[in-house]
């Protein structure tokens, strides 16, 4: 069994998702797999899902097990089935060292450590960088077409966003906007069901990504899927899809330049970048290459 430890979080993440989708496609294939939560009857709810979950309190693991446990909660690592082998889920590179002392060597290392999975080419390069000895697999986001796609007949004029990603920079960029006379409706994305977020996507004709350095940025990938003009900061993580011509990236930090970009993509007609962007997204972010990802990832973990 393969199990996908996570903390007991109900509110919408990335990480969380990610987790569950990979117990998914896993079992899907005839590989057994669950999220691991620590509550009897916990499950997350911020999106439909039929996924394999059990809990610490009441699971019994065997020795063939294995266990993935994210790169944030690596302190838990020795209370999480001691003696069972391990896999780092690292979906959020700049985080990596954000709990050590300094000159430690970190739990990349231990032992009972199989390898390290990524999200990302830039958060690939990172660990690479870092640790350049450990096993490391790069999988796939996969964008859900049925969620995420582009209607440009339902398409509004107003921006989305997702205000708790860098706000102090999202509240200046939106402060100068408005007192240079922008005054399009903004239309935040956080704390929205998966649902509920993707039919926002579809119906805003923008999406400004203020995100702060991390290991890959679902929401601006999903605002591409859906037709958004992508405007703002990759976040590094974000390299390998915000970029010309299907978006336009701003240097990071760069408040005054990102106003600048806005305004001169809301003066053009952008229908042919929101369309190439859509068509992108659904090319690299497929749930095909998530999948084969996924499956291509774990038979060399496992040996196959």
């Amino acid at each position: 069994m393969i199990f996908y430890y996570n903390t007991d979080y109900d509110k919408p993440s990335g990480g969380m998702w990610a987790c569950y989708r990979h117990a998914d496609v896993l079992n899907e294939h005839g590989i057994d797999a669950a999220v691991l939560h620590v509550e009897p009857g916990f499950r997350v709810s911020w999106f439909e899902n039929a996924t394999r979950v059990e809990n610490m309190k009441e699971v019994v693991a065997h020795p063939d097990d294995i266990v993935v446990i994210s790169s944030i909660i690596e302190h838990q690592w020795p209370d999480v089935f001691p003696g069972l082998r391990k896999v780092i889920f690292n979906q959020g590179a700049y985080l990596t060292f954000h709990a050590y002392p300094l000159g430690y060597a970190g739990k990349y290392h231990y032992e009972d450590a199989l390898g390290t999975i990524v999200v990302s080419e830039d958060s690939e390069r990172y660990l690479r960088c870092a640790f350049p000895d450990i096993p490391i697999f790069r999988t796939v986001y996969g964008i859900d077409p049925s969620l995420f796609y582009y209607d440009p007949a339902i398409k509004k004029d107003q921006i989305a966003f997702v205000p708790a990603r860098n706000p102090e920079e999202a509240r200046q960029v939106l402060c100068i906007l408005t007192n240079r006379g922008m005054r399009l409706p903004l239309v935040p994305i956080h704390d929205k069901s998966r649902e509920e977020a993707a039919r926002i996507l579809r119906e805003s004709r923008y999406f400004l990504s203020f995100g702060f350095p991390e290991g890959f940025g679902l929401p601006p990938c999903e605002a591409m899927a859906c037709g958004c003009i992508v405007i703002g900061y990759h976040a590094m993580g974000g390299r390998e899809f915000l970029k010309a011509p299907y978006a336009f990236p701003v240097s990071q930090g760069d408040v005054i330049e990102f106003v600048h970009t806005v305004e001169r993509a809301l003066a053009e007609d952008q229908a042919a970048t929101a369309l190439a962007a859509s068509a992108f997204i659904a090319e690299q972010y497929s749930p095909a290459r998530e999948r084969e990802s996924i499956l291509g990832c774990w038979h060399q973990l496992l040996g196959a």
